[in-house]
This record gives C-alpha cells, structure tokens and sequence, in this order.
C-alpha cells in the first residue's frame, strides 16, 4: 500500500463539499456568496459561467433573474457591493 500518497485533507474536504451539495469543484467558490442558495441556483449560476462572488458582481444584475428567479436577484441586489467597497484608498 501507499499509504503516504493518498489524496490530500483538501482535495477530500472539497470532494465532501461536492458530493454534499452536488456541483462542480470550480463552483464550490460560489459557497462564499452572502446567501446560501439551493443546488439548481449554484448551477444555474455556473451554467452561466459564474464561478466565484466577483462573476457574479460583474454579471449584468438584469439578467440575473434570469437564472435564479426575481426574488432572489433583489436579494443578491441588496447585497451587491459598491463600486469602490473592495478598493481600499490610502491617503497620503
């Protein structure tokens, strides 16, 4: 046996966390949005190539009822981050 080359503590915890919710490994960045969402919103995101929170904030917010239904865009609304929030100004 090789016992010192199995698979690494994260390659299993993101193995876990796909088989738990059932989407893709390059989705499972989706988790870090500030709403938990069901399993057909996660990939109905993905399908339209949203991978991670800033697809998602950089996705035109028109079209994001489109693929997770009206009341859940203006929820996600409520929480799109300004335009300047993740610039950080340093003053000199």
């Amino acid at each position: 046996m090789f016992i010192d080359k199995g698979p690494s503590e994260e390659s299993v915890e993101t193995l876990l966390k796909q088989l738990e919710l059932g989407i893709p490994a390059d989705a499972l960045e989706l988790l870090s949005l500030p709403l938990s969402l069901t399993r057909g919103e996660y990939l109905a995101l993905y399908q339209a190539g949203i991978r991670n929170p800033d697809d998602l904030w950089s996705y035109p917010a028109e079209s994001i009822p489109e693929l997770v239904g009206a009341s859940r865009a203006a929820e996600f609304e409520k929480l799109r981050p300004s335009a300047g929030a993740s610039k950080s100004v340093v003053k000199s």
